[in-house]
């Protein structure tokens, strides 16, 4: 009987000092572009070492909750530079600039060896050609508007019939050994 009378105090106890230990702060702020101030959209915030990611909304507003003391934010967003913030304790606000990548050295490109792989870190090349690019000038076929828009590939059509198709040659193994002619 003295067991259950002073265990149930020492249990709620041991209760109250992990809940202690455990408690959170909210950490809110705003994304923006670096040379335009205007917020990004959809860029994502996640605490470092914890499985806590927030994602900004249109005005690149974000809030989540993070553990209490130093908290390492990572803030990422395609087509800018991640960056790493320490946020100190007693801080609850956090406005970051992200700086724009121009040369998409942080892309994730989705192979189907892995899960993803930094363009930097790619053994391969790979080309992105945007609507904006295609759109630039008029052409009558997609073949056409793709000509000269990849580097390394020569895009043919096989005659000028419709729907005779097409040949794209990729510049391939046989460019390391010298020959010029790229590889079909």
């Amino acid at each position: 009987m003295t067991l259950r009378v002073w265990g149930m105090p020492l249990l709620l106890s041991l209760l109250c000092v992990q809940v202690s230990a455990a408690q959170v702060r909210q950490i809110s702020g705003r994304i923006t572009n670096s040379q335009t101030e205007q917020g990004v959209p959809d860029a994502t915030v996640a605490v470092l070492g914890t499985q806590i990611v927030a994602q900004a909304d249109n005005e690149g507003r974000f809030a989540l909750n993070a553990p209490d003391g130093s908290t390492n934010l990572m803030v990422r967003s395609i087509g800018y530079k991640r960056q790493q913030i320490t946020v100190p304790p007693g801080q609850g606000t956090v406005n970051v600039a992200l700086e724009p990548d121009v040369f998409k050295l942080e892309e994730i490109v989705i192979t189907g060896q892995v899960t993803g792989v930094e363009q930097r870190n790619l053994a391969n090349a790979v080309s992105t050609v945007s609507a904006a690019e295609l759109n630039r000038a008029p052409a009558p076929t997609i073949e056409s508007a793709l000509q000269g828009k990849i580097a390394g590939a020569t895009i043919q059509s096989n005659s000028g019939a419709p729907g005779g198709g097409l040949q794209v040659n990729l510049r391939g193994v046989s460019t390391i050994i010298g020959d010029l002619e790229p590889s079909t």
